[in-house]
């Protein structure tokens, strides 16, 4: 039971001992993502049973030990399996076999949406990722604060934000045209200068962000100390990063 609580610990990144995680193993890589995960699942669901099974026999012991047959029963339920691997104890409720497998959504509306806020609270606010985000969320991006080097954030202004303005151009141009082609119905049109407006004030938040934030930062070529810990280093980013409360400067 210790062996598997350690080795169920370790498989995670929030452990000293990880090394790395258990799909990239040999005996987990197959051809596609979907037979990977597969694979792993199954064996995640051996070693809850295999857990399950130990503690119930563990419990059997103590009750015939002291004679409590009359008043306890060894069955543990899968719920109080006390493993991360565990999708009934990791997730509570009941949910069924369906919902518990972990997000509700494609995974890039996951990653657009809830990521960084499941990522912030199981880190408890002291995230080891980094979101670069505008003030109203129209640019996001994602860097890995232990590779940050101090052309991090020009690499951020250059190569992301940048480059995702002139996508929103691009975009906003194809919705002109729809707008007045004759192809288009009423309706079509409508809706494209409607969300003509809507990319303008993207692209507006954004060019704030650059002006005002991003490139006044990106001068600077700061480098951080990663043993002076997120705490100390979060907040000299300050309105560059996505807010995390009691953290952010």
């Amino acid at each position: 039971m210790i062996s598997l609580s350690k080795h169920d610990w370790d498989s995670y990144e929030t452990s000293w001992d990880f090394t790395e995680l258990t799909i990239l193993r040999n005996e987990f890589r197959f051809q596609s993502l979907e037979d990977s995960y597969a694979a792993l699942s199954e064996h995640w669901k051996e070693q809850t049973l295999e857990m399950k099974q130990l503690e119930e026999e563990n419990n059997r012991i103590f009750i015939e030990a002291y004679g409590l047959e009359d008043e306890l029963t060894p069955e543990v339920p899968l719920n109080e399996i006390t493993l991360t691997c565990n999708p009934h104890y990791r997730y509570k409720g009941d949910k069924s076999e369906k919902e518990l497998e972990a997000l509700g959504k494609d995974i890039r509306r996951y990653f657009l949406t809830n990521f960084y806020t499941d990522h912030v609270k199981r880190y408890k606010k002291r995230p080891i990722y980094w979101m670069f985000s505008s003030p109203k969320g129209s640019f996001n991006a994602l860097i890995y604060m232990h590779r940050y080097r101090p052309d991090t954030v020009s690499v951020v202004l250059n190569d992301y934000l940048r480059e995702f303005r002139s996508k929103l151009e691009a975009h906003k141009d194809r919705l002109r045209a729809l707008g007045v082609s004759a192809n288009a119905s009423q309706s079509e049109k409508t809706k494209a200068l409607k969300d003509v407006e809507k990319v303008n004030k993207q692209i507006a938040e954004i060019d704030e962000y650059e002006r005002d934030v991003l490139y006044p930062l990106a001068t600077k070529r700061f480098e951080i100390d990663r043993d002076d810990g997120v705490k100390a280093n979060y907040p000299k980013f300050g309105k560059a990063l996505k807010k995390v409360t009691g953290l952010s400067g």
